[in-house]
């Protein structure tokens, strides 16, 4: 039997993060987790944690350096910025310069192959960034990749002609896979995948008859927000139907109608909220590396 080929799959969702961050970080601790898993993959903000663990970075220090990303990624802005209607939520400024700091080297250098979904907007087509074989890709410098998974519609400008990968591939399990099995040749029953959500929005029956009425303005925050999550529900329904020989998939932690990407305050709350998860999501890994 060959060995198994493993992937772990953080998704997207700006400030929650913090879930698969602390719960790697409850069970990694200061460990770093190349030496775990054969490749890293993950959108948005699910991207930027992939890379950070492909650099070798221990479990620890990629929660700590997430804390600092999300305050300086959404800081308050001014009265006369959040006034203005013609500019996004955010300045990518915070967001920029933070990722340089984090991510500095070329994406050929990090330590595992990442794969990291994008969507070249100019050419409107989907762009997955990865380095499974060395070719342009591994050239790009990784916070700009980082930049181009998460420049989110409506909260940051694009990035040159990138926007946010989550618009096509919130939680990139099947992007993983066929890369993997196309361009090295693993076959899905010798992937391993351990997939991370974001947390869970609760299910809401919505009055049709009010949801017919709806202006464009109307339709502009839901309609992000339901692609993302909507993908993500295709991910795993996909996922179950090619032969995966492992699929572990641990999004616990169930979130409020009305929190926001982009609330820093929730951090704490939501690193709490995951702590509780702690003896689950170990039992979890344990199991999925038991050989």
């Amino acid at each position: 039997m060959s060995s198994p080929y493993r992937i772990l799959v953080i998704a997207g969702g700006g400030v929650f993060g913090a879930i698969p961050a602390t719960l790697l970080a409850n069970y990694f601790r200061e460990s770093s987790l190349v030496d775990k898993f054969d490749c890293f993959a993950g959108t948005s903000v699910g991207g930027i944690l992939a890379m950070c663990y492909a650099s070798g970075m221990n479990a620890q220090d990629v929660l700590h350096d997430f804390k600092t990303l999300s305050k300086r990624a959404f800081p308050r802005m001014p009265w006369w910025w959040r006034l203005n209607p013609l500019r996004t939520r955010y300045s990518a400024d915070g967001l920029e310069e933070v990722l340089q700091e984090m991510l500095p080297m070329q994406l050929g250098d990090l330590k595992k192959p990442v794969i990291i979904p994008s969507i070249d907007f100019e050419q409107t087509k989907p762009k997955v960034f990865d380095t499974l074989i060395k070719d342009e890709d591994a050239e790009m410098l990784a916070w700009q990749v980082g930049r181009a998974t998460s420049a989110a519609p409506t909260y940051f400008p694009p990035f040159k002609q990138y926007i946010d990968g989550g618009l096509m591939a919130n939680l990139p399990v099947i992007e993983a896979a066929t890369a993997v099995k196309h361009k090295l040749g693993v076959s899905y029953k010798d992937m391993e995948l351990l997939v991370l959500g974001t947390g869970q929005i609760p299910r809401t029956n919505r009055d049709m008859r009010k949801v017919r009425h709806w202006s464009r303005l109307h339709w502009v925050f839901p309609l992000i927000h339901f692609i993302a999550r909507a993908n993500e529900l295709r991910s795993i329904f996909d996922a179950k139907q090619i032969g995966l020989g492992k699929y572990a998939f641990f999004n616990p932690v169930s979130l409020e109608a009305d929190w926001e990407i982009d609330r820093v305050d929730l951090v704490p709350i939501v690193e709490s909220m995951t702590d509780g998860y702690k003896k689950l999501f170990a039992a979890k890994c344990n199991a999925f590396f038991k050989k």
